[in-house]
C-alpha cells in the first residue's frame, strides 16, 4: 500500500490539533502551580497563587493580540508551537511575580492591611528590580535582532510577559 506524504502534511496537522494541545498545556501548568504553591504552603494560598498566574496568562493572551493590531512588516503572531511554548513558559514565569509576595504575605502578621504592607516593603522592590528590570533589559535585546521570529515571537510576548506579570504581581496580588 502506498500514501502521499508531504512535509506540509505535518504543518497542516499542527494548525489541525494545536488549539487543543495548547489549552491543555495551559491547564496543566496552571495545575503544577497550584500543586507546587498546596505543597509548599497552603491550599488557600495555592488557589490565589494559581489564578493570579491564570489571570495574568490571559493578560499576556490579549497583550499578544494587541501587538497584533499593529503587525510587523506583515508579519503577527499565530497559534502556532512556538507560540504555544511561549504561552506555557509564560505561566512559569508569572509565578515569580506573585508567588513571593502572596508568600510574604501568608507568612507575616497582622491585619490584612498591615501584612500587604509588610509583603510589598520587604519583597516589593526585590520584584520591581530583580525580577521585572532584569528581564527587560534582557527582552529589550531582542528587539534589534534581525529575525521578525525574535522580534515578534520572543521580543514582543516576553515584553508582554514582564509588563503583565509586574503589574499582577505588584498591582493586583497586594489588593
Amino acid at each position: 500500500a502506498a500514501f502521499a506524504y508531504s512535509l506540509t502534511f505535518v504543518y497542516y496537522e499542527q494548525y489541525d490539533t494545536i488549539q487543543g494541545v495548547a489549552i491543555q498545556a495551559l491547564m496543566l501548568a496552571i495545575g503544577a502551580v497550584w500543586l507546587a504553591s498546596a505543597l509548599l504552603t497552603n491550599i488557600a494560598n495555592a488557589f490565589f497563587v494559581a489564578g493570579t498566574v491564570f489571570t495574568a496568562t490571559l493578560n499576556v493572551i490579549g497583550g499578544t493580540y494587541l501587538w497584533n493590531q499593529v503587525p510587523l512588516h506583515g508579519y503577527a503572531v499565530d497559534i502556532n508551537a512556538v507560540s504555544v511554548v511561549t504561552l506555557v513558559m509564560a505561566a512559569g514565569l508569572m509565578v515569580e511575580f506573585c508567588c513571593h509576595l502572596s508568600s510574604s504575605f501568608l507568612y507575616a502578621h497582622g491585619s490584612r492591611e498591615e501584612r500587604a504592607k509588610f509583603a510589598l516593603e520587604s519583597t516589593g522592590s526585590s520584584i520591581l528590580t530583580g525580577i521585572t528590570l532584569t528581564k527587560m533589559c534582557g527582552v529589550a535585546v531582542l528587539f534589534f535582532a534581525r529575525s521578525y521570529l525574535l522580534v515578534i515571537y520572543f521580543g514582543r510576548t516576553y515584553t508582554t510577559i514582564v509588563v503583565m506579570g509586574a503589574f499582577q504581581g505588584l498591582v493586583v496580588n497586594p489588593v
